[in-house]
């Protein structure tokens, strides 16, 4: 029986599940998920795993596709409601989800789709290597550095020559 030690954890989340809607990822492989759960004494539950994926970022330089592998650990903390007053929230501790005394199955979507979206950096600017070039794309650096600022004009516009006598006096 699996409560007296962990069962193992695995699994995919499809890059165009419904679940990514609205997250502004672009996922070029399936997140896969590892991990074990094991019941504590008190009935509730603990998963801990890792999860990896390949995202698709816009590179902040030449605005090319560039794959990035991220990867992240996680937590997940699930408590049990029996015993729960009804009508109360007891728990409301936003990392503490609530088990369901019912199921017999345990619903990691959308725990996991927290951890990723909380993890993945929203945007990726790359830096430089030794020879200039972008470390993602390979385009040189140069070409996406600010123009320098124009020269200060030479010579003063004779118009203002008799407010710059005032300023020195």
């Amino acid at each position: 029986m699996w409560r007296e030690g962990e069962l193992p954890v695995s699994g995919t989340l499809a890059p165009d599940a419904a679940l990514w809607d609205g997250s502004e990822l672009t996922l070029a492989i399936p997140v896969a998920v590892k991990g074990a759960a094991s019941a504590t004494a008190e009935g509730s539950v603990v998963v801990r795993g890792s999860w990896k994926t390949v995202v698709v970022y816009e590179c902040g330089r030449c605005l090319k596709g560039v794959r990035m592998p991220v990867r992240g650990a996680f937590t997940l903390a699930y408590v049990s409601d029996e015993g729960r007053p009804c009508g109360a929230d007891a728990w409301t501790d936003a990392d503490v989800r609530v088990l369901d005394g019912r199921s017999s199955a345990l619903g990691l979507d959308d725990a996991v789709r927290e951890e990723v979206l909380l993890a993945v950096p929203r945007y990726l600017v790359p830096g430089e290597d030794g020879d200039g070039r972008c470390t993602r794309c390979g385009v040189p650096a140069a070409r996406f550095r600010q123009p320098p600022k124009p020269p200060e004009p030479a010579a003063a516009d004779p118009r203002w020559a008799a407010l710059r006598a005032l300023q020195s006096e």
